[in-house]
């Protein structure tokens, strides 16, 4: 598949939220929006919303890596890219975000769904300014500089194209062929504005999914470019690279990374450069007087010494080229294990010098699992692996360095189980994650965000023990990191840090086991209060939950844009006790709700209605959801079995029996019926008439089965 490049805009809405117990479930009062959107500061309908504005494809790479970016040489220039999701986090504070329920669309091209895709680490790609939070007028001054990426792989395409419009039009239209290929979508957020929405600019492209590894276990996704650790003290001073080996354990890492991969089949290298290039402002201009050269080795010999590859990294060129370089690699480079990249820099037509480097050694968690969300009181086991010049490293032992990173969000509940851990003769690691007892807590620090001291620490109000309060974000850091005295050369190499950021979200676990009784007998107090905790998360963190638009006034009149909340959950649970058995309304409609709320607890991850938003419930409430409504039903059917008993007794002693596959006996019981009614009330005849209808429409089936069932049937 030709490669898609585009460049726009992006917002999501996170809702209103922070780690402290300020905020209560709310309930629509007024149902303008513009009231509510001025007093929340955000739109409760579009909690979590992410979505591509004015984005637009710019540039066109075919597949034997010529290029386009005029719409005369292919009408495809100019369409616009649009995509729809959820984006929440995992870890706190708006860290490593989760993009569930994706839905792309490139007008006359094709739609398709967008597999969950995860944030990379947070960069900090500009340099030198800070933002200006009191200028409210320059939104542009006010963006935070950091950066992040997110790669989906994209499927269910269904193709918008007309053949007789697009195929002598487009090029990438006659080499774009849906069946045999599988697709994703690689996209970079950067210039952050947080308010009134999270807000910014979006580059990136559509191209062909590329594996971790080859048919060979040659890794060829995901290559990384990290600082080199021999850059001179100039390039440090320039690029603000002082601190660069310290990396941030909160909000961004302070060094800068780049990564690409190898499309073989195509002969093409994609190097992705937007987390990498140090801008000193927002619109990006780089350190005075500095350009930047892709360097390409073959078996550590460089090729083409003398032919420069230089990365335009302008703001013209950047939205032309979505942020990445193509490079079309040499016939003669045949093992992709032999190929490596770095990255060198000139100041002023000076001498060329070192600036990223492609690490010898790297590592590749297993199973892709970028983040993890774990159980309270659980372990989880976690295996990475090594790699040594993008082939599996075998029959050496590797030490790592694991680490629990503190942040101001949230105390620590994720920890490694050792604090060192060395690899296999397969070189793997194998690692342990051991999750905080949420409901059984030892005592730790209470973290609540109300703001910052004078040293921008972390404000900790007091200490927390016991079950741990169900209405906030517990999460970490976890690092591992290649431990370089355990890989040093004999030449005394410097190795630019090897290291994987983890996320970690814990939940908060329904302890079933302890719970059977209370369910078992219907205890409505002890059932309340569950329920109250599964559900405090997400009344607490999202005022006006589960709301939607609606147009109200009953025409002639003019349509009025208005909200509705459709699910009030305090208002919405109805609790039935022991003495409620024998109201089935109340039962009904208490199993209705519950059902309600499983019928989107259950849908699938990818599905836009899924409930919570977030896709983070608390372990085992689904079970505990079910359970309570199954002894419900279990007890309403036996109080209607012991009925049934009582009526048993005066069946028996009557002379009266009715078989319903006996087709006079039905007769004679209409039969009596109908002689009954002549001395019923009128409210009576109308219940005998239901009854007699129901019985018709029984009789009515089992005659049209009769007419094809050839079986004999005959009761001795």
């Amino acid at each position: 598949m030709p490669i898609l490049h585009f460049r726009g805009n992006f917002k999501n809405q996170p809702p209103i939220y922070n780690n402290s117990p300020y905020n209560v479930e709310k309930y629509l009062d007024n149902t303008d929006p513009k009231t509510i959107k001025k007093e929340l500061g955000s739109d409760p309908v579009e909690y979590f919303e992410f979505k591509f504005e004015n984005v637009y494809i710019s540039k066109i790479t075919y597949d034997d890596g010529a290029s386009t970016n005029k719409i005369e040489e292919d009408i495809l220039i100019g369409k616009r890219v649009m995509l729809k999701g959820f984006l929440v986090d995992t870890a706190p504070h708006l860290l490593r975000s989760r993009l569930y329920a994706g839905e792309l669309r490139i007008a006359d091209l094709f739609t398709a769904k967008v597999e969950e895709g995860y944030e990379s680490d947070l960069f900090t790609t500009i340099r030198n300014t800070k933002p200006d939070n009191n200028n409210v007028d320059k939104k542009i001054e006010r963006a935070l500089p950091f950066s992040a990426d997110f790669e989906c792989n994209i499927y269910d395409i269904e193709s918008l194209a007309a053949d007789p419009v697009l195929s002598g039009k487009s090029r990438f239209y006659r080499e774009f062929k849906i069946t045999k290929k599988s697709f994703k979508i690689f996209f970079h957020l950067s210039k952050f504005i947080y308010y009134p929405k999270l807000q910014g600019e979006v580059h990136g492209y559509v191209g062909q999914n590329i594996p971790d590894l080859d048919d060979n276990y040659i890794k060829i996704h995901g290559r990384r470019l990290l600082v080199d650790p021999c850059i001179s003290n100039e390039l440090k001073q320039d690029f603000k690279l002082e601190d660069f080996e310290s990396e941030s354990y909160d909000i961004g890492r302070n060094d800068l990374e780049g990564t690409y991969e190898i499309l073989i089949d195509k002969r093409l290298v994609i190097l992705r450069y937007l987390n990498f290039i140090p801008y000193i402002d927002n619109e990006n201009n780089t350190p005075i007087g500095y350009k930047f050269y892709i360097i390409l080795f073959n078996d550590s010999k460089e090729i083409n010494p003398h032919q420069q590859i230089e990365i335009k990294v302008d703001r013209k060129s950047i939205s032309e080229s979505g942020g990445i370089s193509i490079i079309q690699l040499p016939d003669f480079i045949t093992d992709p294990s032999k190929l490596s990249i770095c990255i060198k820099t000139r100041k002023n037509n000076g001498e060329i010098q070192p600036f990223m480097k492609e690490p010898e050694y790297d590592l590749l968690i297993k199973e892709n699992q970028r983040y993890l969300v774990l159980e309270s009181k659980k372990m989880q086991e976690l295996k990475i692996k090594v790699y040594y010049k993008n082939r599996p490293l075998l029959d050496k032992n590797i030490r790592a360095i694991l680490q629990a990173n503190d942040n101001n969000n949230s105390p620590i509940v994720a920890r490694w189980t050792t604090d060192y851990t060395t690899s296999d003769n397969d070189s793997i690691f194998t690692c342990n994650i051991q999750a905080h007892d949420l409901e059984n807590s030892k005592e730790i620090d209470d973290v609540i965000i109300i703001g910052y001291d004078n040293q921008k620490k972390k404000i900790i109000t007091g200490k927390l023990s016991g079950d741990l309060p169900w209405d906030r974000y517990y999460g970490n850091y976890l690092s591992i990191k290649i431990d370089n005295s355990s890989i040093i050369t004999s030449n005394n190499k410097k190795e630019p840090i090897i290291k994987f950021n983890i996320p970690v979200r814990v939940l908060h676990s329904v302890p079933l086991e302890d719970l059977k009784s209370d369910i078992e007998n219907l205890d409505k107090e002890t059932i309340q209060l569950v329920m109250d905790k599964i559900f405090s998360y997400y009344v607490r963190y999202y005022p006006y939950l589960h709301t939607q638009y609606v147009y109200t006034e009953i025409p002639p009149a003019p349509a009025k844009l208005s909200y509705s909340q459709f699910l009030r959950i305090k208002e919405f649970l109805i609790y039935v006790e022991e003495e409620d058995l024998d109201n089935w309304e109340l039962i009904q409609k208490c199993v209705n709700n519950i059902n309600h709320l499983l019928d989107r607890l259950t849908k699938e991850d990818n599905d836009w209605k899924k409930m919570p938003r977030s896709r983070d419930f608390p372990f085992n409430g689904v079970e505990f959801l079910k359970k309570y409504k199954a002894r419900i039903i279990d007890r309403m059917i036996q109080n209607i079995k012991d009925k049934q008993e009582s009526d048993k007794v005066l069946q028996e002693q009557s002379e009266l029996e009715i078989d319903m596959d006996n087709w006079r006996q039905v007769q004679d019981l209409l039969n009596n019926l109908e002689y009954m009614t002549s001395h019923l009330s009128n409210k009576e005849k109308e219940l005998v008439a239901i009854w007699s209808s129901q019985i018709y429409d029984n009789l009515i089936h089992s005659l049209n089965i009769a007419k094809t069932q050839t079986k004999h049937v005959h009761k001795h």
